[in-house]
């Protein structure tokens, strides 16, 4: 087993960013509804009950032609984007 890294701040108004070892994402919402967008091409819908621990999950990963074959290069500028997006966000929202 490997070591494992994750960390979510919270940017205020129900976003976060979204940070591990080999991506970074942004994800929007509140209890109950969240939408999260991630650097590998993925996309997460989470609908739940708050306090049940019902909840249902939709993750789909970004099989677009352009988006393979771009390796870390790729991956590096979505990571980019996602930063700038947030901190433009929290600066907003502050």
């Amino acid at each position: 087993m490997g070591w494992r890294f994750r960390k979510s701040i919270n940017l205020g108004k129900g976003v976060r960013l979204n940070l591990n070892k080999k991506s970074a994402g942004i994800s929007f919402g509140t209890k109950g509804a969240r939408y999260s967008i991630n650097s590998d091409g993925r996309r997460t819908t989470t609908i739940g009950i708050p306090g049940t621990g019902l909840y249902w999950t939709d993750s789909r990963k970004n099989t677009d032609s352009k988006s393979q074959g771009n390796g870390c290069t790729g991956c590096l500028i979505s990571i980019i984007v996602i930063i700038i997006i947030a901190v433009i966000i929290y600066l907003v929202l502050k």
